[in-house]
């Protein structure tokens, strides 16, 4: 993965990231450790940044379970607030068929 998509899952939630400095990436930047990544890069302003990467010890395959499972899950929830909403709307209509009726019959008599 580059270091964009990392970011990218950082931000995401996926992975947990934290900010280290030069000497601290200097040391660790050769480390053995597989649920490690450590990355540097460029802020919008030029500076130089550090960050070691906890990947938890996923894979590439669990990512994508876990990126498929959060996707259901807003799916599920859109339809849940859209199925809200038209509920809500019926009723509002419903209920001003009925008040607008009654004002009808209280003008007419």
């Amino acid at each position: 993965m580059d270091n964009k998509t990392i970011e990218n899952l950082v931000d995401l939630g996926v992975y947990k990231a934290k900010t280290i400095d030069k000497d601290e990436y200097d040391q660790k930047v050769n480390n053995t450790d597989s649920s490690l990544l450590y990355i540097d890069g460029n802020y919008d302003n030029g500076d130089k940044y550090y960050k070691e990467i906890n990947t938890r010890g996923l894979t590439d395959e669990d990512v994508r379970l876990k990126l498929e499972i959060a996707r259901t899950k807003m799916i599920i929830s859109i339809k849940n607030m859209m199925i809200f909403f038209v509920v809500i709307t019926v009723i509002f209509i419903i209920i001003s068929f009925i008040w607008g009726k009654s004002i009808a019959d209280v003008l007419i008599r």
